[in-house]
């Protein structure tokens, strides 16, 4: 069985708001970034290079009109809060390693109806695109396994399941398998 310690999780869900009045723009806001998110993590498997998780996203983001934000990125998981190798969200040439049997990282797209580029608030914490249009973002904490890759963050077996998941088969729980260690359910890193 393995152990994760001094490790730290990360899980990103949007939730529309009841009052937005533009619906159809919305919905395929969110429906476009889910599904990119979901086309990304089905090519995780040990030696595909994680370059290639970025080329993935863009394409399927671009070809329905929407940008992806470039300022921030995913990334590795380990005792640092945030370590390599940097998983970028956008086609690129960056050498950031080959992914291997037990490497733990993020995908956490961010993608927007406009403008990609960000502006941080006084706050230090709040960011917003710099033209004022919406963004959708996914993130799970994802562990690759010898034939694939399995979320370390997700939902309980309880919660319910949104329009977007429904569209695509249901919540997404990975492509690997979990030999020798229990099944994750919901994960308590101390």
């Amino acid at each position: 069985m393995r152990a994760f310690v001094h490790t730290h999780a990360f899980l990103v869900h949007t939730t529309p708001s009841p009052f937005v009045h533009t619906w159809c723009a919305l919905w395929q806001l969110i429906r476009t970034t889910y599904q990119c998110w979901i086309k990304s993590m089905e090519i995780v498997k040990p030696g595909v290079n994680y370059k290639d998780i970025g080329g993935v996203i863009e394409q399927y983001v671009v070809e329905r009109g929407f940008t992806t934000v470039r300022g921030f990125c995913g990334h590795g998981v380990g005792s640092v809060f945030h370590t390599n190798p940097n998983i970028l969200h956008y086609k690129n040439n960056e050498r950031n390693g080959v992914m291997e049997e037990g490497h733990t990282f993020t995908i956490e797209p961010m993608i927007c109806e406009g403008n990609p580029k960000h502006v941080t608030w006084p706050d230090e914490w709040t960011t917003v695109t710099a033209d004022g249009k919406r963004t959708a973002q996914f993130e799970h904490s994802l562990l690759i396994t010898s034939d694939g890759v399995v979320p370390l963050t997700g939902k309980l077996e309880t919660s319910p399941v949104q329009w977007w998941e429904e569209e695509s088969g249901g919540v997404w729980k990975g492509t690997g398998t979990q030999k020798g260690w229990p099944t994750l359910k919901c994960a308590t890193f101390v």
